[in-house]
């Protein structure tokens, strides 16, 4: 019957819209600078571009072994506030640091997707 159809088709043109907002394109690429200088214990800001919602910043730190590591979500202005850089395995000195922007995609359990990286350094 007809009326069948007509909410057959509305079903399916849900079905489609719920599956276009889930998986929309995320960027491929991005850009990140943190701001220098950083001292140990110091807070600083990393701006990223694109950014957007799910967005974060990763940072890892060498001293000269792997010190530090934490994730930090990035705002409506695309900044994320940084730190305190400073770990029990990273009580004074300076590092070596990588901040990455990237997302977890929402299949593959939860992959991390690498936007943009920037390097910087945490002085004593």
């Amino acid at each position: 019957p007809p009326h069948q159809t007509v909410r057959l088709l509305v079903v399916l043109v849900a079905a489609v819209a719920f599956v276009a907002i889930n998986t929309a394109a995320k960027p491929e690429s991005g850009q990140i600078t943190v701001a220098e200088p950083v001292s140990h214990g110091g807070m600083t800001t990393a701006t990223v571009t694109p950014g957007g919602p799910d967005v974060y910043v990763f940072v890892r730190c060498y001293n000269p072994a792997y010190v530090y590591a934490a994730y930090f979500p990035v705002g409506t202005d695309q900044t994320a506030v940084i730190g305190p850089l400073a770990s029990s395995l990273w009580t004074s000195g300076g590092a070596s640091c990588i901040a990455e922007e990237g997302y977890f995609k929402r299949s593959g359990f939860g992959r991390w997707v690498l936007l943009a990286s920037d390097h910087f350094s945490v002085v004593p």
